[in-house]
């Protein structure tokens, strides 16, 4: 496969790369991490690293949750054993890495245990009851946290990164 042998250049010349879902399979040397557990997640909270890389100020934001139970829950891959180099940025309630971040040559990694979209489709979709923690009129701020840690993600990681109107007036990230 082309990305096999392209991405890892990239990425040692400067680049920025983020995988998230099973494709971490592909690139494990690359992203710092071993071969992972598939497992039901129901709660993740930010390391010290990933609090100071997003900049979360509220304590709901450093510890979010994913599911009640294991049928209402997200499904996740968590990683024990990380490279020399790699830097957990949140982890799941068993202790297992569920974001790192892997400075290799240049460049650096980022690998979500997760599929981001799926946390963000259920916010936009009204379908968060199991992360919410209340059942209405309550700041939930899972999606947003993970926007933001993408925008962070982009702007940090291309010098002519460009971002417009994201939000009006320069107001915190809502969704």
């Amino acid at each position: 496969n082309q990305a096999l042998t392209e991405l890892p250049p990239f990425v040692e010349k400067g680049g920025t790369l983020i995988i998230a879902g099973e494709y971490h399979r592909l690139f494990g040397p690359l992203l710092g991490i071993d071969e992972g557990q598939h497992a039901h997640r129901r709660k993740l909270d930010f390391e010290p690293a990933g609090i100071d890389s997003i900049g979360l100020v509220d304590p709901l934001e450093r510890h979010l949750r994913f599911g009640i139970s294991d049928e209402f829950s997200l499904m996740g891959t968590g990683w024990t054993q990380l490279a020399s180099g790699a830097e957990r940025l949140a982890s799941y309630e068993d202790g297992k890495a569920a974001i790192v971040r892997h400075r290799t040559g240049l460049g650096q990694t980022y690998v979500f245990g997760f599929n981001v979209a799926t946390i963000l489709y259920r916010g936009q979709s009204g379908r968060d009851e199991w992360f919410a923690r209340a059942y209405e009129n309550a700041f939930e701020p899972t999606g947003d946290v993970f926007l933001r840690l993408l925008a962070r993600i982009y702007t940090e990681g291309n010098p002519t990164a460009v971002t417009l109107g994201t939000v009006p007036q320069g107001k915190a990230l809502a969704i």
